[in-house]
């Protein structure tokens, strides 16, 4: 039977592909991702229930085949829908919308297809009745989702997100002409293959709209994201994953920001820069200085084509390096004497790497001599600190300060943090007039004016009181304390006092953990009868163990070895193929439940103790396969034990309990725990949730034991 594992596939390519859709257009980050994924599992548990309501009783192959076609027909029509529906909550799109808006908008995108994937794996588990239908269906389905994690990571090279939907439509429809005989999907696959061959106007037309009125004249998607360029106004903007991050007539702030930062070295001959390539900053390095060499550092291959195609007379002592700079910094052996790291602000965990004390640390030892400097931007405000800002800046100062003893900041249009061993850097306003003078950088914008409104005593004071009365503490890779202050900073901006209940929670760490734990053991209670709490507690619970420590993973692969977003589909593929193991092994090895949780607890333990430092990405790998066979053993042991005499009910009530805990796991850590306590706390969690499993079994073998 092709349809499970083609809803598996179908689910797979729609996931990654929506849910980033989705991320670009609100501009979010891991909080608003946890949202969406929360939201799209809670929607595929209700949809199981969908099945019972109906009370389906005859025809159900015509029913399984036109639910399936639907289905895959749906993904293209979601695409779209995201584009039609987000300006009518927004005035600017992506930028201006709360976050009841933003679930609404989610909810609209999501809800046909999730609710059809959870109401398909009881229909396909009651189309036919062979032995064991529920976890071969199961399986077949787990396999389709590796399968579609497998072709994103080979076609992302190669086609944007709306081609690639589109393929993965006709992939299917081909695959239920040859495999289930039926020759009615004829007409769609001709439809699609024709909107195919004309996908890039499609595409440019409807994700277009995003950035009215300024017209979208390119648009380019690759395995780390999406680079966007639009014209108004005789000026380009360029936009990455719908981000704003620079335009053609930037040249002002360039001047501004470059300058400052040549001032705090005597000569800088070697230049490492991150950041601002499209806002001018090589080439005002280039017009301040002529005698230095620039590295060019960035990650996105995309973003240097599109800058060496608008600059074909760069000058040679520019290079250009493609690579993450945590990556470069730990495999090469290049000192620099100014390394300038100008990127956006740490709204995410990817970019909260790049102002953690371990990125300083490392940072530091590519630093050429004494008077080397390591500098790095974060957003000003023009003439006070707002609260959230100022205990971000607080934060990024204090972490700079325990590893470098030198630290002074700039507040330009955006804060400059220079930091290193010499006491030649400087935000003195006599000094660095003088030094401008000297090296002749005085311009019609940066001129001795814009030096005294920028640094002059009472801002300089002001700043220096402010950030330095912070006490938040140091940022680090683990407890990304820069990252939930960019959150409250970017949650301002909506409108939403987030803060209150943030410092709330953190104090509450404990109570925390402890509702959680309870709030499990209830939801299991909730939706199962005592007789078999025991298995509905199990199944909750270890979805929520499992896709808790995926995600995790993920993190953790984002922190320590660059972008995740290729990744993640190698860890959907090594999920699902693992799950799918665990279900085939059930069949040869009787472990008992309470060997699968232990057993699962030693991984979770493992987990713990390479937090610091992973030795491989192909660890971490492993570590996310080897966990998902054990759910996939837990699983499989669990749904044996379930009794019920009808299959589509069984399968129902599976689904259900499996997607019930992964949406738990995926709202709890995305927008409450990480950014509140850090990833080790979350680990902790875990644990505790696994030893309460280990100590429900051990009750009932006792139980059970005296009985006899």
């Amino acid at each position: 039977m092709i349809y499970p594992f083609i809803v598996g596939f179908i689910s797979a390519i729609g996931q990654i592909i929506l849910l980033r859709e989705l991320m670009i257009e609100l501009n979010g980050n891991e909080i608003i991702f946890s949202v969406f994924l929360s939201l799209w599992l809670l929607l595929v548990a209700l949809g199981t229930l969908l099945f019972k309501f109906m009370k389906i009783r005859r025809q159900l192959p015509n029913l399984l085949f036109g639910s399936v076609v639907v289905f895959i027909s749906l993904l293209p029509l979601q695409f779209f829908l995201i584009h039609l529906i987000t300006p009518l909550f927004s005035a600017v799109s992506g930028l201006l919308i709360n976050l009841p808006s933003i679930i609404l908008v989610a909810f609209i995108v999501l809800a046909p297809g999730s609710l059809l994937i959870g109401f398909l794996f009881p229909l396909n588990c009651a189309a036919k009745f062979p032995r064991n239908s529920v976890e071969k269906v199961y399986i077949q389905e787990s396999i389709g989702m590796a399968f579609g994690g497998f072709l994103f990571l080979i076609l992302i090279n190669f086609m944007n997100n709306l081609s690639l939907l589109i393929f993965a439509s006709l992939f299917s429809f081909l695959l239920i002409y040859f495999f289930a005989d039926q020759k009615k999907v004829t007409f769609i696959f001709v439809i699609l293959f024709l909107i195919l061959l004309f996908i890039s106007h499609l595409f440019i037309g409807s994700y277009g709209t995003k950035y009215r009125p300024d017209k979208l004249i390119l648009s380019q998607d690759s395995k780390y994201g999406r680079f966007d360029v639009t014209y108004s106004q005789n000026q380009q903007n360029y936009f990455w994953d719908g981000e704003l991050i620079g335009n053609s007539e930037n040249s002002n702030q360039a001047e501004e920001m470059v300058n400052f930062a040549l001032l705090q070295h005597p000569q800088p001959g070697k230049i490492l820069l991150v950041g601002g390539i499209l806002s001018g900053y090589p080439e005002q390095i280039q017009k301040a200085d002529s005698a230095a060499s620039v590295d060019y550092l960035e990650i996105e291959k995309n973003i240097i084509s599109f800058y060496r195609r608008t600059h074909p007379n760069l000058p040679s002592k520019i290079h250009f390096i493609t690579g993450d700079p945590i990556k470069y910094f730990l495999k090469s052996s290049a000192k620099y004497d100014l390394i300038f790291i100008d990127v956006p602000d740490p709204t995410s965990l990817f970019l909260n790497r790049f102002y953690t004390r371990e990125f300083f640390r490392t940072a530091q030892k590519h630093l050429a001599d004494k008077n080397a400097v390591f500098i790095c931007t974060v957003s000003n405000s023009a003439n006070f600190l707002i609260p959230e800002l100022a205990r971000l800046n607080g934060v990024i100062y204090h972490t700079l300060k325990s590893v470098f003893p030198q630290v002074v900041f700039i507040p330009a249009a955006k804060v400059i943090y220079t930091a290193g061993n010499s006491e030649y850097i400087s935000h003195n306003l006599k000094t660095l007039t003088a030094r401008a003078q000297a090296k002749n950088l005085m311009g019609n914008w940066f001129n001795s004016a814009l030096i005294f409104d920028v640094c002059n005593r009472t801002r300089i004071d002001y700043f220096a009181q402010t950030i330095s009365a912070v006490k938040s503490g140091i940022n680090r890779n683990l407890f990304p304390k820069a990252y939930l202050l960019s959150i409250l900073f970017w949650a301002k901006h909506l409108d939403i006092n987030l803060n209150r209940y943030f410092v709330s929670a953190r104090n509450m760490k404990y109570f925390c953990d402890l509702f959680i734990f309870l709030l499990i053991i209830f939801l299991s209670f909730l939706f199962g009868k005592k007789r078999f709490f025991k298995l509905t507690y199990n199944i909750i619970s270890i979805s929520f163990v499992a896709f808790v420590l995926q995600l995790i993973l993920i993190y953790l692969t984002q922190i320590y070895f660059g972008f995740a977003y290729l990744t993640i589909a190698v860890f959907e593929i090594l999920f699902m193929l693992g799950l799918s193991l665990g279900f085939v092994l059930r069949k040869h090895f009787r472990l008992s439940i309470l060997v699968l949780f232990l057993l699962t607890l030693g991984l979770t333990i493992f987990l713990d103790l390479i937090l610091i430092n992973p030795i491989s990405v192909a660890v971490l790998y492993l570590l996310n396969f080897f966990i998902a066979v054990s759910e996939g053993l837990i699983l499989a042991g669990n749904l044996a034990e379930l009794q019920t005499k009808n299959v589509s009910t069984k399968a129902m009530k599976f689904y259900f309990l499996d997607t019930l805990g992964a949406t738990l796991g995926g709202f709890l850590l995305g927008i409450i725990l990480i950014p509140l306590f850090g990833i080790p706390a979350v680990v902790s969690l875990v644990m505790f949730i696994l030893v309460g499993n280990i100590g429900v079994r051990i009750i009932d073998l006792s139980t059970k034991k005296l009985k006899l």
